[in-house]
């Protein structure tokens, strides 16, 4: 964390956080989440309504204060639940930005100049 707010000291940035699945939400059996190394099952004892409610709040009060911390150095942070719409947000981000920055340069195109149309003939 520290590393993350010496660089938002000094460059804007923004971190993305794509979030995980929560392991102890409960699904079927053939959809459960597994160890990456030993391919190993959360026990379905453990995946229940209480235990995902503590982790998505844990998640929520890590994410927040990131986010506080972030602000503070002038930085953004994008959370979403999948890559799609992260990265719909960045672009939103992003296009927010330039159209603060940049004024809009789409003019007549040239080789439109001058044409009529059939109707106007």
């Amino acid at each position: 964390m520290e590393s993350i707010r010496r660089i938002a000291r000094t460059h804007p940035m923004v971190l993305i956080d794509v979030a995980t699945m929560n392991p102890f939400k409960a699904v079927s059996s053939r959809h459960a989440p597994t160890d990456g190394l030993s391919a190993r099952r959360v026990p379905a004892f453990l995946r229940n309504a209480k235990a995902a409610a503590e982790v998505d709040t844990h998640r929520a009060y890590m994410a927040a204060a990131l986010e506080q911390e972030l602000t503070r150095a002038g930085s953004h942070i994008i959370r979403s639940a999948s890559s799609e719409s992260m990265f719909d947000r960045f672009v939103a981000l992003v296009s927010r930005a330039l159209a603060r920055t940049t004024r809009n340069r789409l003019g007549t195109a040239p080789e439109l100049v001058g044409l009529t149309l059939a109707g106007d003939l």
